[in-house]
């Protein structure tokens, strides 16, 4: 058997994140988090990363600036623990599958 039980769960893990950041771009589905008195989007714990510390604060005028980074592909990469170039590749194929379904024959 040539795949490994790790290997597995890696493919089923960057399939994942590439459904939850496609979800994301779209706008189908929101990261975790709450927004203050003030407008401001903040992450939720489980939702914070390391790459999330490099982000502006959000303020008066960048309210969501958190909230743009926690739907990049970067942060998702980060937040499912895989790599980012294999969920790069991993989002090209399910939307190709995804236009060639909506494709009239």
């Amino acid at each position: 058997m040539s795949n490994s039980l790790s290997d597995q769960v890696q493919c089923l893990e960057v399939k994942a994140a590439a459904e939850e950041f496609i979800g994301r771009r779209w706008g189908n589905k929101m990261p975790k988090g709450t927004y203050d008195k003030r407008g401001r989007w903040f992450p939720a714990l489980d939702e914070t990363r390391d790459c999330c510390h490099r982000i502006r604060y959000p303020s008066a005028s960048w309210p969501y600036s958190l909230l743009t980074h926690c739907c990049t592909l970067t942060h998702v990469a980060s937040l499912y623990n895989v790599n980012a170039k294999s969920l790069r590749d991993a989002v090209k194929v399910l939307n190709s599958k995804l236009s060639d379904n909506g494709k009239e024959h």
